[in-house]
């Protein structure tokens, strides 16, 4: 993700299949932040550097259905979206590969409790999504 190609790329594979909304893993992008790009916006969260980061990319006119972005860490996000008939919480992972030490990967398991703790309750439509590098 980190040249403006990667991007187009993208936005044309949405675009095909016709979708709103995107989860990404593996961005790769610093820091913490929305950017828009043609008729699409972009949330994200990433670290200090430029690996991992997780994040969504959204048409513009999802945004009046948005009510809520939660940025965990370069490893999880969510979205709280205005849906009928429930509430969908999208939840966007980029798990540890296995030789991460167990703290690391209980952390992201800690991190979507929370979320999942504060923005699940009620009649809330749930998916769990990303990257969870697993090993057959």
């Amino acid at each position: 993700m980190n040249k403006q190609e990667k991007l187009e790329n993208i936005k044309r594979e949405m675009e095909k299949c016709k979708l709103s909304i995107l989860g990404m893993s593996e961005m790769r992008w610093e820091g913490e932040g929305e950017t828009e790009y043609d008729e699409y916006k972009i949330v994200y969260k990433g670290g200090e550097h430029k690996v991992r980061g997780v994040g969504f990319m959204y048409k513009r006119d999802m945004e009046k259905h948005i009510m809520k972005i939660i940025p965990g860490s370069d490893r999880v996000i969510a979205m709280k979206i205005n849906t009928i008939p429930v509430d969908t919480l999208l939840i966007q992972v980029y798990m540890p590969t296995s030789d991460a030490e167990d703290e690391e990967v209980d952390e992201i398991y800690k991190q979507v409790e929370e979320i999942l703790e504060e923005n699940g309750k009620g009649q809330v439509r749930t998916m769990i999504m990303g990257d969870f590098n697993s090993i057959v």
